[in-house]
């Protein structure tokens, strides 16, 4: 179930990039409608390569690989506990800049319209995009509570263990 939650995550993921994600016009004209791929291809080709590379980093490698490591570990449950842990502590670090974008979306939104010359609208790929940054955070909290109850199992196992001397699982007695 949660490999679906993940699937249909990075489906809204994909959809969030390639479709328009806001709409200027601009003296009630000249309608321009921009998508996070449109903007990274318009920041490539006039040069801003800072600006392109942060944008890239930020809006499509970073929420790519949260989505990657979720679905490995999904995916694979006999990986060794390391590394679960520093998948794990990856995630976490690349779950601070999830809604980024979709902020500093907003924030430019704000600015159009209250410029006056320029009307800004969301479209659907901001919707799209902000639905998979929600779904991932939700699929990290599922994927980390599923692993904190199977090392608490681990745990209570191995205590059991120990309290019966050493052997695992207690089976018949051998002569």
């Amino acid at each position: 179930m949660l490999a679906l939650f993940i699937l249909v995550a990075a489906i809204l993921f994909a959809l969030g990039v390639i479709l328009p994600s806001i709409r200027f016009t601009t003296v009630y004209v000249w309608k321009n409608e921009h998508s996070i791929a449109s903007i990274i291809w318009a920041l490539y080709a006039t040069q801003e390569y800072f600006l392109c590379g942060v944008i890239t980093v930020f809006s499509v490698l970073f929420p790519f690989l949260k989505l990657l490591y979720l679905l490995t570990l999904c995916l694979s449950p006999n990986v060794s506990r390391d590394f679960r842990e520093r998948s794990i502590s990856t995630m976490e670090w690349l779950g601070r800049y999830s809604m980024t974008d979709v902020m500093v979306l907003a924030l430019m939104i704000f600015y159009m319209n209250s410029s006056g010359y320029t009307e800004a609208q969301v479209l659907p790929g901001v919707y799209c995009f902000a639905a998979s940054a929600v779904m991932t955070m939700i699929a990290y909290g599922w994927a980390n509570s599923a692993a904190n109850a199977a090392s608490s199992v681990d745990a209570v196992g191995a205590r059991a263990a120990l309290n019966s001397g050493g052997n695992p699982a207690p089976g018949p007695a051998r002569s």
